[in-house]
């Protein structure tokens, strides 16, 4: 293996480690507020959660019909459907 391809390696493995490490911090931070707080009160965060989604929402609408047809693929609709929708308007 050449040096280069060995670097790519080691990045990409570095890469994966701080991916679990982000992830193992989400679920620690997750898990002490749950233990902190009765579900009674999520709906505190309703409107938190509200306008985390539209701006993700906005964010793929305005990257254009390539980042929405990714989007709608990627939450589990079909081609189909997809096509379903965009010849609505033929």
């Amino acid at each position: 293996m050449s040096t280069t391809e060995d670097e790519d390696q080691e990045r990409h493995r570095q890469e994966r480690i701080e991916e679990c490490r982000s992830r193992l911090e989400k679920l620690d931070a997750s898990e002490r507020l749950i233990a902190s707080f009765s579900e009674d009160v999520g709906y505190l965060l309703d409107e938190e959660v509200h306008d985390c989604k539209a701006g993700e929402a906005a964010d793929i609408n305005n990257g254009g019909l390539q980042a929405q047809i990714d989007y709608l693929l990627d939450v589990g609709y079909s081609e189909e459907k997809i096509r379903e929708i965009l010849e609505m308007e033929e």
